[in-house]
């Protein structure tokens, strides 16, 4: 796994069930960072980073920066990318799960 993505596991971590890190990774403007890395089309990073953005999106005003951010057409191009390909479900659940949370 790339640096990037092991950091992005780090920061789902270090985020899950912690409101005080999420709030701080938005207040640091991690959105773009994580827009960019959906773009980089890198499965491992690609999956760090919508847990990533599933920890970030649990609350309303989260949910509008993370949409405000234009990651929805990101997670569509990867919905449609992807659907077909076996090895992608993972992947899949998690566009799935962030739709969800949005």
């Amino acid at each position: 796994a790339s640096l990037a993505s092991c950091a992005t596991a780090a920061l789902v971590n270090l985020a899950s069930d912690r409101d005080g890190i999420k709030t701080l990774l938005m207040s640091e403007n991690v959105l773009p960072l994580c827009a960019e890395q959906l773009r980089r089309k890198d499965d491992d990073l690609t999956l760090y980073t919508l847990l990533l953005l599933i920890n970030l999106a649990k609350t309303a005003h989260h949910r509008a920066m993370v949409t405000k951010e234009g990651v929805v057409p990101l997670i569509v191009d990867i919905l449609t990318s992807s659907y077909h390909n076996p090895r992608k479900h993972k992947i899949l659940t998690e566009v799935a799960s962030l739709i969800g949370h949005l």
